[in-house]
This record gives structure tokens, sequence and C-alpha cells, in this order.
């Protein structure tokens, strides 16, 4: 029988909830590739193209639509079995479209880098910030007019848990504009981004050193 969702009110799922159990199933039937890079997060991670963009077949994009801190949570065991050497994580703007609190945003996203570094003793974690949004874009969505939350949740990744150790990469800083906001020429409706956001991204992860 087919699950029934609610993804407007439920906070423990992401807003695609059928998209998400298609997603996953699918890469459970993958072979382990043992990518160079795996990117995790939602759909900006998503909509990145990253094999073609880094030219590499080796790469594995985790994002999934919609999705959220619990759920990532919920399907690591498939980026477990798939062994990166680089793991890219971005997640939580959609928790707070869903006024999950900041403080369980922050909670979970510990979490899953200490559920990774169970499972992945010799990959290398970097956990990315959450970008910046641009409420003057015509586009945009009430529900994700989240700046101040964002920044609050940023704030608090940068200070771990003592046992916890991963790489952490500022990328609000490096697109915001001079009002805190999403740079307008980097996104399509004030959360997603053009393809000249992306450009800049990958160009940050290659200035960074990330990235080759």
């Amino acid at each position: 029988m087919k699950k029934t969702y609610d993804p407007q009110n439920d906070k423990t799922i992401g807003f695609c909830p059928e998209y998400y159990d298609d997603m996953v199933e699918a890469w459970s039937k993958m072979p382990v590739v043992a990518p160079e890079y795996l990117f995790l997060g939602d759909s900006i991670t998503e909509q990145g193209n990253w094999v073609e963009r880094l030219q590499n077949k080796t790469v594995l994009n985790h994002g999934i639509k919609g999705d959220i801190s619990i759920s990532v949570l919920r399907r690591l065991d498939e980026t477990i079995r798939q062994q990166p050497k680089t793991i890219l994580l971005m997640i939580g703007t959609n928790d707070l479209a869903k006024d999950i609190p900041e403080t369980e945003v922050i909670k979970n996203t510990f979490e899953i880098i200490r559920r990774l570094h169970e499972g992945l003793s010799d990959t290398t974690i970097f956990l990315q910030s959450i970008l910046p949004v641009n409420n003057t874009i015509p586009a945009f969505e009430a529900r994700f007019d989240n700046a101040e939350a964002i920044q609050n949740i940023n704030r608090a990744l940068i200070q771990p848990p003592s046992e916890l150790t991963f790489n952490y990469l500022d990328l609000h800083e490096d697109f915001k504009d001079e009002h805190n906001r999403l740079i307008s020429a980097c996104t399509t409706d004030g959360l997603h981004l053009t393809e000249k956001g992306y450009q800049h991204w990958l160009n940050i992860l290659k200035e960074e050193g990330i990235i080759a």
C-alpha cells in the first residue's frame, strides 16, 4: 500500500516525501563506486549537476529536493555504503521553512556528522553553512524568509561538541551582498542558485583546495 504523507505539516519528513523514497530506493540499487566527492543535501545541492560540473564520473549527488536534516539523517546508510573520500554537506533551509526549531536543526546536523564519522573513518567531511536568502526577488516564497535564523544556526555550527571534528566552509559569507542577502545574480528565486551561483560555489571549492 502506498504511504500517505502530509509534507506541509509533518516536521519529520521533507517537502517531497514520495520523491525522497524513490531516490533512496534508486541509490540502494547502485553499485559501490567509492566516489572522490559526494554532495549531500537538499535541492540546492541536487541541482548542482556536479558530475558534469567537475567532469568526474566518480562524483555522487545525494541531494534531494525539499529535504530536511532529520530525513538526511535517516538516509545516511546509502551515503556510507558508497565509501566516498570526501563529503560536502549542506542542510537546514527547508527545516526553517517547516518551522523546525533552530536547536533541532543544529542537533540533527551534528548527529549527521557523528554518524558519518562512525561509518566512514577515512572520509574527509566538509560542513557548508546554510546559504543566505533574498526576499526581494519576485519569485521568493515567504516561508523561506528566515535570514536571522540561518545566521543563528551558522554561528552555532562553528561551535560543535568537543568530540566532533569536521571542516567548516562559510559559504554564507561568500554568497551575501551588502545587505546580507543572497547575491541577486546568483539566484533564480531568492533561494535556489543560477548557473552563475553554482560556478561561484565551484570556484570557492577550488580556491579552498577542496576540489582540484
